[in-house]
C-alpha cells in the first residue's frame, strides 16, 4: 500500500533528522529504497495514483528526500544512487510543475 509506504518513509526521515544515529541503522535500507523508487518510475500507468502524469508524486518526493539524508557525506551511498537518480531525471516530464518538483528533489 502506497499510503503505508509514504508514512513509513516520512517517519524514517524524521527519525534521522531528530537523531543522526538512526542514519547509520537505515543506511542498510538504501538498496531497498532505490528498488522501490525504480519500481515507481518504471510502473505502468495507474489513474488512481496519477498527479498530472506523474505517478505517486508524493511518495517519489519523500523517497528522494530520505535518500538525500541517508547519502549525505557518504560516497558509497551516493554511488549506489547514481543510476536510479539518472533514470529519475531522464524519465521525468519537465513541462509541468510536478515534474519540476521531482527534478528539484533529485538534484
Amino acid at each position: 500500500n502506497h499510503g503505508v509506504l509514504l508514512t513509513s518513509v516520512i517517519l524514517i526521515r524524521e527519525m534521522c533528522d531528530i537523531n543522526p544515529d538512526c542514519i547509520i541503522h537505515f543506511k542498510k535500507c538504501i538498496f531497498n529504497l532505490l528498488r522501490v523508487l525504480k519500481n515507481l518510475i518504471m510502473a505502468g500507468y495507474s489513474p488512481e495514483h496519477d498527479v498530472q502524469d506523474v505517478l505517486i508524486l508524493f511518495l517519489q518526493v519523500q523517497l528522494l528526500r530520505l535518500l538525500a539524508v541517508l547519502g549525505k557525506s557518504d560516497a558509497d551511498a551516493s554511488e549506489q544512487m547514481n543510476d536510479i537518480l539518472a533514470q529519475v531525471a531522464t524519465n521525468t516530464e519537465t513541462s509541468k510543475n510536478v515534474g519540476n518538483a521531482i527534478l528539484y528533489q533529485t538534484v
